[in-house]
Parts: structure tokens; sequence; C-alpha cells
């Protein structure tokens, strides 16, 4: 695909909510034992141990609130919104643990991004993993564009189209009798593949340009996730199946 569009599916894509009720109560420990997922993290993190404890910050679909938890402990201001209650729900355990519970809170949102998470402006809004399950991106984006603070940071995570992994993950997903026959890449080609839901893929230049509509400068960038015989490639953008972008709203 040469632009960013919805993916094609050869079945209705079941509810994304539906999906992540399932995951919830696994998703923590994904985070534990996944290497890409703690990569991510130790990605994010890097990037917002610059930024001063005590800012408000929106981590918009928190999951089971690892990063949420994190960034309450170190100090920030956190708002963590999430469509599916058993992900609310997992978070609200997992912050239990929390020393200081009245800098963090937990906001369920709507399909239409609706939620009480809207009643103030941020510092810093962190998604990761989101947009690609969003078939109306574009206005995602331009409501963290309403939410944001001149001079603030949104940091997204998402499926790199430029990657020629991600074509390759595309074909075995698409053609998954020969794979079930020997039991390959069950991620993949299972009935719960997050292939079935994921709405779109984007590169780093097409989310930059979009975002600049809404006030936005091109920040950092990070590509990482490959397998690991092709791990010293991760960080190319024609490698990396994943990026991670940072970008800043200008000041007025």
């Amino acid at each position: 695909m040469s632009e960013t569009e919805p993916i094609e599916q050869e079945s209705t894509q079941p509810l994304t909510v539906g999906y992540f009720d399932c995951e919830a109560a696994c998703w923590t420990s994904k985070y534990q034992n996944n290497r890409h997922f703690k990569k991510r993290l130790a990605i994010v993190w890097q990037w917002l141990s610059r930024y001063h404890p005590g800012q408000v910050l929106l981590d918009y679909g928190c999951g089971s609130g690892v990063l949420l938890k994190v960034l309450a402990e170190a100090g920030f201001q956190v708002t963590g919104v999430d469509i599916s209650e058993s992900m609310l729900a997992e978070a609200s355990k997992n912050l239990q643990t929390v020393l200081r519970k009245d800098n963090v809170r937990l906001v369920r949102v709507n399909e239409h991004f609706e939620g009480d998470y809207a009643d103030r402006l941020y510092d810093g809004i962190v998604s990761l993993g989101v947009i690609e399950y969003v078939s109306d991106y574009p206005a995602l984006l331009a409501r963290f564009g309403q939410l944001l603070k001149p001079g603030g940071f949104l940091i997204l995570s998402f499926p790199n189209r430029e990657s020629w992994l991600r074509r390759v993950e595309r074909w075995v997903f698409q053609h998954p009798a020969f794979f079930r026959l020997f039991g390959l890449f069950p991620h993949l080609t299972g009935p719960d593949s997050y292939l079935n839901i994921q709405q779109c893929q984007f590169t780093v230049p097409e989310l930059q340009s979009l975002l600049m509509t809404h006030d936005f400068e091109m920040g950092r960038v990070c590509y990482h996730v490959a397998p690991i015989v092709l791990e010293g490639l991760a960080g190319s953008p024609s490698t990396g199946m994943t990026a991670i972008a940072e970008f800043i709203k200008r000041k007025q």
C-alpha cells in the first residue's frame, strides 16, 4: 500500500473491545515476558525521563496500567484511559501498590473518544499500540491536538508499513492453511490473531504530514521489533516492524 488506508480483511473484524477484554488478564505478563513489549517500554521510559515529575500526562489506551504505574510512581500526574472495562479493572489492581493514589486516575473512553479525561489539558500524551486499531484515527489525532498544551509532546507507537517484515507477516496471515498444517506462526494464523482487528498500518512521514495540520512538529523516531536473527537490523525503517515517534505541539 502506497498510502495509509484500512487493511482489507477476508471476514468481518471482531469487536476490538471484545479482543482486549479477553486479553486483559494476561496483558501485564505479556509486558513482563515479551522482549518486544519490554523494549518498547524501555525506549518510551528513556524518552519520558527527560520530562519533569509533576507534569500532567495522558496514557491513551493504558491497558492493564504497566506504563501508567511507572509514571505514577515517578511523580507524574497521570490519567489512564481505555475502551476495555476489563483492562481498566486490571489497571486498578496493578495500581493498588502505588504510594500516591491521588496523582493517578482511570477513565473509560467510548468508540467516539469521549470520556471524562477530556476535562483538562495535558503536558504530554502517550498512546502505544492504539491507532492501528482505530478506523477514524485522524479524529483521534485531532483530539490529541486539542488536549495537548502548546509545547507538549505526543508519543505514538504503531506498526511500520515500510518494513518488509510487515509485508511478510501480512502474507502469512492471508495464507494460513499451510502454516496451520505445520503449527507455524499461530499468533498470525490463529482465530485470535491481533491482525483480525488491526485497521491500519502507517509510515512515519504519513503521520508527520497528518499531524502537521494540528500544529505538531517532528521530534524523535525509533524503529524496533524484528526476529532474533535480524535483531541487528531492527533499527532500520525498512526492517523494524514497529515505529515509536515523538511529536511536539508548536508553541503559540
